[in-house]
């Protein structure tokens, strides 16, 4: 996931910078402030809680940290200059705040490391959440440090030349030495001289449009952050037909070491007659309900299923051209439907993979039925085109889809997909973590679509020995309605031409003629 962060970097980078300098200014007021130090931990742990809303438990640990060094590190300091006293009230808040604290790590979920653990940044892929954890409390004190560096330029007493030099080894520390330079300023300028007014209006404009720029942008994309998806659930069939598609997939495991493209009709033959058995197990499946046990764990992205579908549509895609060799029309097309009916079951239920995968196995079964439409009688495209429409219509709703999507990612990525979401919609795009499954989507149900309107046009031509001037005329003695182009949600681009027609969506790869 963090290669999608890298493609925003350019907004990730003042943002993080914003965020952990608001953290370190609160660190400041914490470790320097005048109020009583329970009041003054109140705003920063607030802030600090925000993070388990989101919930980011992993950013948490790292600016809690850095609370914790630069709170201690001021504290010292100050300690060394006064003398610090810590009374039994003291103590007993301390230890309030030591179980306010605790709880929150208590509490904290299983997975709660899984997005740093899995994906490499700052993690890497394997790490125990005690090693995820270590990371996080480094680039925490990390952190700490550069406020530190901002805190002792803008606050310190050093001379100049040297507070320049450091704020030019941690650049990083700009914001925070800033900020506190200019209140600085428009203190000491508070009680000057009348003459020393605008200087003083002008450190105060200076350290309010400061604070705006480091608090707007973390407040602005909290607040645009997406509320939780919630983990859908199905109840998995009994019998679930998707475990007979597995089983009869692994039975074909020969069927990679046939080349379909170039094996003989014996080939074919010995083929399909030593699986017909297995075949015919996986029609079953195909006629129970099928859904795909999702668990929402990271391997689902991996998972040797998808083998077993690939080898399942070789075999039905072997009994097709056999059936085509030998003149049965009528057994290929069930053969190449069965493939487009593989792909809708493969993958209902499924994400991201499993989903793009399943659009290609309708591909592969409508591409077959593609190249025999002119060979197929008007009977026997009236059949095709009522098949078409069955399955069509027992697609799953994309809606579905794109919902475990989002709720596979958001619990396997956290706050960075949600992150990724707010830039998203910031620039007016769709979530490109889903476009992926929604443009293969669309093109799988163009092709069908397109495939039903030229087996229309078929029939039509059959009929009355040419092409129709518009398509709106198949309707409604050909097909009982017009598909529509899902990239447009209109007609498909049709015209006649002196070898007959051009049908194509405004998606000019999605194109027939």
């Amino acid at each position: 996931m963090s290669y999608i962060l890298w493609e925003w970097w350019f907004l990730v980078l003042p943002l993080a910078v914003c965020t952990y300098s608001l953290v370190g200014l609160l660190s400041v007021w914490g470790g320097l402030g005048r109020p009583h130090w329970l009041l003054r931990l109140l705003p920063v742990g607030g802030v600090l809680g925000l993070g388990l809303t989101i919930p980011a438990y992993d950013l948490v640990v790292i600016f809690f940290a850095q609370t914790v060094v630069v709170i201690v590190a001021l504290l010292l300091l100050r300690a060394r200059r006064r003398r610090v006293q810590f009374s039994v009230r003291d103590l007993l808040l301390l230890c309030v705040v030591a179980a306010v604290v605790s709880a929150a790590a208590a509490n904290a979920p299983a997975d709660a490391w899984t997005p740093w653990a899995n994906d490499g940044f700052p993690g890497t892929p394997g790490d125990t959440p005690r090693e995820a954890c270590v990371k996080c409390l480094l680039i925490g004190a990390a952190f700490g440090i550069i406020t530190l560096v901002g805190a002792w330029v803008g606050l310190g007493k050093s001379r100049r030349r040297w507070r320049v030099i450091g704020l030019g080894l941690v650049l990083p520390s700009l914001p925070v030495a800033g900020w506190l330079l200019l209140f600085r300023t428009s203190r000491r300028l508070a009680g000057s001289l009348p003459r020393a007014r605008l200087g003083f209006y002008t450190a105060v404009l200076g350290t309010t449009l400061v604070s705006l720029l480091i608090l707007l942008p973390p407040a602005a994309v909290y607040v645009m952050l997406p509320p939780a998806v919630p983990v859908p659930t199905a109840p998995i069939p009994e019998p679930n037909g998707y475990d007979d598609l597995l089983a009869a997939g692994r039975a074909l495991a020969d069927a990679a070491t046939l080349d379909i493209e170039t094996a003989t009709q014996q080939q074919l033959q010995a083929f399909v007659s030593k699986h017909r058995k297995v075949l015919a197990t996986a029609r079953t499946g195909l006629d129970r309900p099928c859904l795909v046990p999702l668990r929402y764990r990271y391997e689902d992205l991996f998972v040797s299923d998808i083998e077993q579908m690939w080898q399942l549509a070789g075999g039905f895609l072997a009994e097709g051209r056999l059936a085509e060799v030998e003149g049965r029309a009528a057994d290929a097309l069930r053969s190449y439907a069965d493939i487009i009916r593989l792909g809708l079951a493969g993958k209902r239920g499924a994400i991201g993979y499993h989903c793009v995968v399943g659009y290609t196995l309708e591909g592969i079964g409508i591409g077959e039925i593609h190249k025999s439409r002119n060979e197929l009688t008007p009977e026997e495209c009236r059949q095709m085109i009522t098949t078409l429409e069955t399955l069509n219509a027992d697609r799953e709703p994309i809606g579905d889809v794109l919902l475990r999507e989002a709720a596979w990612y958001q619990r396997w990525y956290g706050w960075v997909y949600q992150l990724c979401y707010v830039f998203d919609i910031g620039i007016g795009r769709e979530d490109h973590l889903q476009l992926g499954v929604n443009n293969a989507r669309k093109g799988a149900l163009a092709r069908m679509q397109l495939l039903t309107v030229e087996l229309g046009l078929r029939i039509y031509f059959a009929r009355h020995g040419d092409y129709p001037d518009e398509l709106s005329e198949l309707v409604p003695d050909h097909l009982s309605k017009l598909p529509m182009d899902p990239f447009s949600g209109e007609a498909f681009l049709y015209h006649r031409t002196a070898q007959g027609y051009e049908l194509r969506s405004v998606d000019r790869f999605w194109s027939s003629w």
